[in-house]
């Protein structure tokens, strides 16, 4: 897919370099008539109804509604409908240098995201707090920009530089998607066979003796397995894995169990007083700390989120 031709942005006048826009693909729409388009800016795609599916070179990504997408300054792309209805959609299109007109500012934290070969489209769903953190500021940007109340640059100058931080700290953890030339090892493939097995058995009884039989290894290659590709053991995989579990059940409905004992025994803890020990172990608090945290501090509450989320991304 090759474009060198950059599309023009209008904007909402010569000093605010944004365009927020509401825009309908028709269900008649033929896929074979989409061009390809590519602008300086980095665009942002809010489906509100139908679907979209986002080809650029050789990937293609499929946004519902609810979702979004984040499309790489530069980045040639062309858009589909992804079923047979119509699709509404909004376009937000930002240039850089809004966020951060200081020329230092620029070069530090723009260039490097800007032109990291691993972002070119970005998916924004609600399955990480990260993902949906974006997506609530995404939305609000868009209101304000609908709405246009006193101040409504400054709060999406505001809401922008904030996510900007976030993708840039998804970016700098994000591992390099595999290639031709960065193939997984036996190691990785193995491991990553195991944590699947976790992620679905995880609030059962689960032994070293079952993550070992389920990747064909004995107990002992198993560990040392874990060990070279995690730095840690199954054993310790799986407690993490459950705290994250326990973690993510919290943040989506902090007052929906009765006990806390409930909520471990739901995430495969059927001790108690083990339950806040582990929980402690990996997010520096206790159970109902955290759930007191999700009311008074929801933001160090995401961080921690964020913490032990990536804590067992595998690859």
């Amino acid at each position: 897919m090759a474009n060198d031709v950059l599309e023009r942005i209008e904007y909402e006048s010569p000093e605010y370099h944004m365009m927020v826009k509401f825009m309908e693909m028709d269900a008649d729409y033929k896929n074979s008539e989409a061009v390809v388009k590519k602008f300086r800016e980095m665009i942002v795609l809010v489906v509100n109804n139908g679907a979209l599916r986002i080809i650029s070179e050789n990937e293609a990504v499929n946004v519902n509604a609810g979702e979004g997408i984040l499309i790489n300054c530069n980045i040639p792309f062309k858009m589909h409908l992804a079923s047979s209805e119509a699709c509404g959609f909004y376009c937000i299109a930002c240039d850089i240098r809004f966020i951060m007109p200081e020329r230092f500012l620029y070069q530090k934290y723009a260039i490097p995201l800007v032109t990291k070969s691993g972002l070119r489209l970005f998916k924004l769903t609600e399955e990480t707090m990260l993902e949906e953190s974006i997506l609530e500021a995404l939305n609000r940007v868009v209101a304000a920009n609908l709405v246009k109340k006193p101040g409504y640059e400054l709060m999406t100058r505001s809401l922008l530089s904030t996510q900007w931080i976030e993708l840039m700290e998804y970016a700098s953890s994000r591992k390099p998607a595999f290639s031709g030339r960065n193939v997984p090892s036996s190691d990785e493939k193995r491991v990553e066979a195991a944590a699947e097995y976790i992620a679905e058995n995880y609030s059962d009884i689960v032994t070293l003796d079952d993550i070992a039989s389920h990747i064909h290894l004995s107990n002992s290659e198993c560990c040392r397995c874990f060990k070279r590709v995690l730095d840690k053991s199954p054993m310790e995989y799986l407690m993490e894995y459950r705290v994250y579990s326990a973690v993510k059940l919290l943040y989506k409905a902090p007052d929906s169990f009765e006990s806390i004992a409930d909520l471990g025994f739901i995430t495969g803890f059927n001790n108690p007083s083990y339950f806040n020990k582990v929980f402690k172990r990996f997010m520096q608090c206790t159970p109902t700390a955290y759930r007191k945290m999700l009311k008074e501090d929801i933001r160090m509450a995401e961080r921690l989120y964020i913490n032990i989320q990536e804590g067992i991304t595998v690859i």
